[in-house]
């Protein structure tokens, strides 16, 4: 699914989620739209769901972005990159790249520290696809899980979620149970279910900057996570994060110490809101550099809908051509 947010009009930024800009190029060709498109100006920022450290996602996103360029020259691509690393790999091979995290988006004013009673050591917020390896949560015996899309899309793994139901079935199910009854959480709910626990769990080894990542260090929640790549340790610090191996015992143990520091909540969120607001400054720098090299002025004077509303439109593949987004390009 398509997700689309324009950030200022003229000259004319969307974020895009989840976009083959080659298809969508070629689609536009194929209806002889191609023509009406290129009269104008366009600044795509795309962001990086799944690590471009991985050689097959960096060569695809590398080409994707030259190949569209050569369908829809006027329409310029900026992908927003989630650690440093992956920004100078795509520059090393022309792509425009800026290290700016995708978990600027996170809702800080919805994911707060909690002031209930903490039934749980640790939780795990995760869809369950075998990358995620929840399998090394196994040892902690006070354990909560939260999920998403459980029985439903593709983000759902049957046969993962079966081995899981065996391997974790001491741990406390919140949102769903292991028969694949799932209930859907807001944010607001699944911030009352993070507080139902002391740490927050990360434990997949690549995937992108992990947006529950994030929402635990907003509600104050220490972490423990296993190295990964993809961004989520740049939120990160020694403080309240601890790095395990890729072993249960060690996340076990990694649960019992940081737990044993007692870091107060207040100090874990300002850090992270520090950290938050460091990304989002690049961002708006980023937007006021497309501004003055287009010659505009008309930068937002609030960013708040910028960083925490919804998209403006959830597009299939199918639906672009009739969309608003493309509508308004060839008006």
């Amino acid at each position: 699914m398509i997700r689309l947010k324009k950030i200022t009009q003229s000259p004319y930024i969307t974020l895009v989620h989840s976009m083959d800009f080659v298809g969508f190029a070629l689609r536009m060709r194929r209806n002889g739209l191609t023509t009406r498109l290129n009269r104008k100006r366009i600044h795509y920022l795309p962001i990086t769901a799944w690590s471009l450290e991985k050689a097959s996602n960096l060569i695809k996103t590398v080409t994707q972005c030259h190949l569209f360029r050569l369908i829809l020259p006027n329409h310029r691509i900026i992908r927003l990159c989630n650690t440093p690393r992956e920004r100078t790999l795509l520059r090393l091979f022309g792509a425009p790249a800026a290290f700016i995290n995708h978990n600027i988006f996170a809702n800080e004013h919805v994911f707060v520290p909690g002031n209930g009673k903490q039934e749980h050591d640790a939780i795990y917020n995760a869809k369950f696809q075998p990358f995620k390896r929840h399998w090394l949560a196994k040892e902690i015996n006070s354990l909560a899980l939260l999920s998403y899309c459980v029985g439903r899309s593709y983000n759902f793994n049957k046969q993962y979620f079966d081995q899981m139901a065996s391997v974790l079935k001491h741990a406390a199910t919140l949102n769903f149970d292991w028969a694949s009854n799932y209930t859907f959480w807001g944010r607001k709910k699944v911030c009352a279910g993070l507080a139902s626990a002391k740490v927050g769990l990360c434990l997949s080894a690549i995937e992108g900057a992990m947006v529950s990542s994030i929402e635990y260090l907003l509600c104050g929640m220490p972490v423990v996570s296993t190295e990964s790549r993809g961004g989520r340790d740049i939120y990160f610090d020694e403080r309240y994060t601890v790095i395990t191996r890729d072993t249960p015992e060690s996340v076990r143990d990694g649960v019992a110490e940081v737990i044993a520091r007692n870091i107060s909540p207040d100090t874990i969120r300002a850090s992270t809101l520090t950290r938050l607001s460091e990304h989002r400054n690049s961002f708006v720098n980023l937007i006021a550099g497309i501004h003055k090299d287009e010659g505009a002025t008309d930068i937002p004077s609030s960013w708040e809908e910028v960083f925490h509303d919804d998209p403006d439109e959830r597009l299939a593949v199918e639906e672009l051509e009739e969309s608003a987004f493309v509508r308004e390009l060839i008006s």
